[in-house]
């Protein structure tokens, strides 16, 4: 021990042979100012920082930890300690970015702005409901005649015949009829009846023909003898009407009228649903005409 210790004092002595031989006069004043404002550290954080442990062996620590298990704690902490750091350091970032949205910025001062020719934009316009109008019904023709009828109306057309179903109809609606025929050709027209006692109907009728239009209302009235017979006009052109009793409950006859123009008949039909009040539909069926001069 004490060799070696000389042989490091020659190595000392050698290496600063050149240097100074007298330690500076400040020199311990200014070491002892210094350690007496130094506090010693406590003993678990210099076992930290690797020092000496005091006592007969090296490995025991402070309060019975050993030096590893005070480094472990030391590093836990740490990491607490900078996971607490990153939180507040979020949290604030966060404050920043909330306050950075919701402040405004001042106003800058007012510059007057020259006038442009670009006019202001108009307050937009609400739109107006969209409303649908419905076209009325189209003209239904047969041979010569067109028929017209109201809104409501139903005209279903065929070869030779056109069957109207007025507003509101249903299964007991009126059912009305515009016929075309050829002279000297039959129609047959149904007028049912009652039978017995029983309130049924039977179903029963006529039929009507001629070669000339004087003949075709000859037949009509020689079928319905209890009707009331009257000269009328359909579109400016003369013709009959024949309103007959019902005879019925169920689907009776109560009108019938006939006009010739350009060599057709054209016969005019109204049953009703039920036995009732025949109203004015008929003459609606009438006005509804429209002789084509062409």
């Amino acid at each position: 021990m004490s060799e070696s210790r000389t042989t490091l004092d020659r190595e000392i002595a050698v290496r600063f042979a050149d240097g100074p031989t007298v330690a500076p006069a400040s020199l311990l004043p200014t070491a002892l100012a210094g350690t007496s404002r130094t506090r010693q550290r406590p003993a678990f954080v210099a076992a930290l920082l690797g020092a000496p442990a005091a006592g007969r062996s090296a490995e025991v620590g402070v309060r019975g930890l050993t030096r590893r298990e005070l480094a472990i704690l030391g590093l836990l902490a740490a990491v607490l300690v900078g996971s607490i750091v990153v939180a507040s350091a979020a949290q604030l970032f966060n404050r920043q970015l909330v306050v950075v949205v919701t402040t405004h910025s001042p106003a800058p001062s007012a510059t007057p702005v020259p006038p442009t020719s670009r006019p202001s934009p108009r307050a937009t316009e609400a739109r107006p409901t969209e409303t649908f109008d419905f076209p009325p019904p189209e003209p239904s023709t047969v041979g010569k005649l067109r028929l017209t009828m109201p809104d409501g109306w139903l005209v279903r057309p065929g070869t030779t015949t056109l069957r109207v179903e007025p507003a509101g109809g249903g299964v007991f609606s009126r059912d009305q009829q515009v016929i075309a025929l050829e002279p000297g050709a039959e129609l047959f027209i149904q007028r049912p009846v009652m039978a017995g006692t029983q309130g049924y109907s039977e179903s029963t009728g006529f039929s009507i023909s001629g070669d000339t239009y004087d003949e075709l209302v000859a037949s009509v009235d020689a079928a319905l003898q209890d009707a009331t017979h009257r000269q009328i006009r359909i579109d400016g052109v003369k013709a009959y009407r024949w309103s007959v009793p019902q005879t019925s409950y169920i689907h009776p006859l109560v009108e019938v009228a006939a006009v010739e123009w350009r060599g057709t008949f054209y016969v005019f039909v109204e049953h009703l649903g039920l036995d009732g009040d025949p109203g004015n539909g008929f003459q609606v069926l009438l006005d509804g005409v429209n002789l084509l001069k062409r």
